[in-house]
């Protein structure tokens, strides 16, 4: 949980604490994690704050007790993380009797934050804070005070040696709007006492793997205890953190194309980083992938060639430098290639493989090929260890419109159908749709894109959806795509919705149907007054969901908002302010909408139905005293406990209608 923190510069006066502070979170005790090795307790204090308070925070007080020593491998961190580096939060530390142990004035060592570090000077794992390194000493056994200060040090904040004395001139803001400062207050307990490295630890001792047999891993095991043996350029590492690679060598059963994928499961785990050195320990890795930029999804994947019996060596290791948890190896040779069975009369693109003459927005100046509905383009592909060939197409839809593209390719292919409104201070428009062969072992199925358009230029990319080195020798470089048009139609209505009105309680429903030749998707709006400063008049529509009618802070109770039967129920007073309802009619032609208007009616325009038959009021009923009492008042006689002898309470009465709704409700009827 990470609450937020708004911090502003405002002139308070100085907060100044001379005795134990009184107001304070008591965090309670703490003790040392010695085991397991490398376990590590993070403690949030988010609650510490209340964050729904306007009382402007100047230092706030936090107590615990140390029940051991914080030394030798064990350590004890704080931390005060803000978004925003010019409004910093200090962290303080004071003994029981009021003596400063230390302060952070450089904000734990990184931009926004405070930080104090005690104990073990190792790197933690897993990866908390480049500032935690110990640089704050041991800590003795007791109880000691933190105050988390608005800062910064010196121009707004003084942290003085004795009696708590804290003084600053800064305010911080609690709260969670948008734009406010973003804050984690935390406690780190935890160890780095060291563990024997895994047998794999160096890369002159890499295990020899081969590719999978059946569905088990090629092999299963933990980096745990790894220490940092190789240099991967490709991938940035966290300041302060060192990659715990385990080491690898592969020999490939044929030449040909292979993959690894690398899965970790279990607790502190991350995702899994691959990297290549096909020239030996103590190079610089040729490709490497993972931490957030691979594209298997579940895991971490690299394609590659490979020479039958020439051995690969690769190591892997978890993004942030984590160890733990399970890592799980899968090596297998991508399938032959694919028999895509170009179709015939396919027109050839006219870049050779290996340039990059219709790369589109990748070139400068852009430059793309062209296609027209029903045409089949063939083209090839390629990729290099840091290269992927895309071919660009512009076509040209004079109506609406649904595109459809399928391709086929010898590899997996990704493809993206793209509108040509162009991102600000790019080549690049926003995509219309996106399709991807996500499993390279299976991509001979062909890919299948389809998209609504309006009129308008419009542009397919395809490229291979792997880096795996897929030259223009390697065989898997051919693809094919065709481009298929079918025109959109304005749907014509059926229903045409109609005006409605509805007592407090009541219900309304509003249907509004049209045909077209393509699908049609309904939604529902409600109108009403936008008010100043507005034109009188003026109608603001927002869009329903089923639930509440809360576009008017209503309760009525909404149904069928995306169907083209809408039904409001349960109608309260707030209804009242809706004056309209609309549907819109969506094909792939663009939006219809049909409106009606709504009045909820005035009490006296409802009818409110008939009494009870406890028409004397006292509680006893059915008997014969509420007959007798009936007709007595009828006739014009005495009864202040009775109700009125407008009995079915349509305004009129004395009248026949009154005592034939008396003797049905007594009857056990409806009215």
């Amino acid at each position: 949980m990470h609450p937020r923190l708004a911090v502003t510069c405002l002139l308070a006066a100085s907060t100044v604490a001379l005795a134990q502070p009184a107001d304070f979170y008591d965090i309670g005790s703490l003790t040392p994690v010695t085991a397991p090795p490398y376990a590590y307790a993070p403690i949030d204090l988010s609650d510490m704050f209340d964050f729904d308070s306007d009382v402007p925070l100047t230092v706030k007080w936090a107590r615990f007790t140390l029940t051991g020593a914080i030394s030798g491998d064990t350590f004890l961190d704080t931390g005060m993380f803000v978004s925003l580096p010019n409004e910093p939060v200090l962290v303080a530390l004071y003994d029981n009797v009021g003596n400063l142990v230390t302060f952070d004035e450089s904000q734990g060592g990184f931009s926004g934050a405070g930080g104090l570090s005690f104990g073990s000077a190792s790197e933690r794992v897993p990866f908390t804070v480049a500032g935690h390194s110990g640089q704050d000493g041991t800590l003795a056994a007791g109880t000691y005070w933190l105050a988390f200060v608005a800062g910064p040090a010196n121009s707004a904040a003084t942290i003085n040696a004795t009696n708590w004395d804290v003084t600053t001139t800064a305010s911080t803001v609690l709260g969670f709007d948008e734009g406010e400062n973003f804050v984690s207050p935390v406690i780190y307990l935890g160890n780095t006492t060291p563990v024997p490295a895994p047998a794999n630890d160096n890369c002159a001792n890499a295990i020899t793997v081969f590719e999978d047999i059946g569905p088990a891993p090629a092999w299963q095991g933990r980096n745990f205890g790894a220490t940092q043996d190789g240099v991967a350029s490709c991938y940035s590492a966290l300041q302060g953190v060192s990659t715990k690679d385990i080491w690898f060598s592969y020999i490939p059963s044929q030449t040909g194309f292979a993959q690894i994928a690398a899965s970790t499961t279990g607790d502190d785990t991350n995702d899994a980083v691959i990297a290549l050195f096909p020239a030996g320990c103590g190079s610089i890795a040729s490709r490497c992938i993972g931490g957030g930029n691979f594209v298997l999804a579940g895991g971490t994947r690299i394609g590659f060639p490979v020479v039958a019996g020439q051995p690969l060596l690769f190591s892997v290791s978890q993004r942030g430098g984590f160890f733990g948890g399970t890592i799980r190896l899968h090596i297998d040779l991508l399938p032959a290639p694919c028999d895509i069975q170009t179709p015939a009369g396919a027109i050839p693109e006219t870049e050779l493989c290996g340039s990059a003459s219709n790369n589109g927005c990748f070139l400068t100046p852009p430059a793309f090929g062209t296609v027209s509905p029903g045409d089949v383009i063939r083209g090839t592909l390629f990729t290099t260890a840091t290269t992927r060939d895309t071919d660009w197409y512009s076509f040209t839809l004079t109506q609406a419109a649904i595109a459809q593209v399928t391709l086929r390719g010898e590899a997996a292919l990704t493809a993206v159908i793209q509108r040509t409104e162009e991102i600000p201070g790019t080549c690049f428009g926003q995509n219309a749709t996106f399709a991807t062969q996500t499993d390279p072992l299976n991509p001979c199925a062909p890919l299948n894109l389809s998209a609504s358009l309006a009129p308008g230029t419009y542009r397919v990319a395809v490229a291979h959806n792997f880096l795996d080195e897929m030259g223009c020798d390697s065989g898997y470089t051919d693809y094919w795509f065709s481009l298929d048009t079918q025109p959109c139609d304005q749907p014509s209505i059926i229903i045409q919705p109609e005006d409605q009105t509805a007592c407090v309680g009541g219900a309304v429903v509003y249907r509004a149907a049209f045909t077209s030749p393509q699908p049609i998707t309904y939604s529902w709006q409600v109108g009403i007054d936008a008010g100043f400063p507005f034109p009188p008049g003026t109608i603001a529509w927002s869009h329903l969901n089923d639930g509440t009618l809360d576009a008017v802070n209503s309760l009525s109770e909404v149904t069928g908002s995306n169907t083209d039967t809408l039904t409001i129920s349960n109608m309260d007073q707030a209804a009242a302010d809706a004056l309209f309802f609309r549907s819109i009619a969506t094909t792939c032609a663009g939006q219809i909408t049909r409106s009606a208007a709504f009045t909820l009616l005035p009490a006296t325009a409802c009818p409110v139905g008939c009494d009870d038959i406890d028409f004397n009021n006292n509680d006893v009923f059915p008997e014969d005293q509420d007959v007798i009492d009936f007709f007595n008042v009828l006739a014009g006689g005495d009864c202040p406990a009775c109700n009125d002898i407008d009995f079915n309470n349509n305004g009129v009465f004395p009248e026949d209608q009154d005592v034939i709704d008396f003797f049905n409700v007594l009857a056990g009827g409806t009215c």
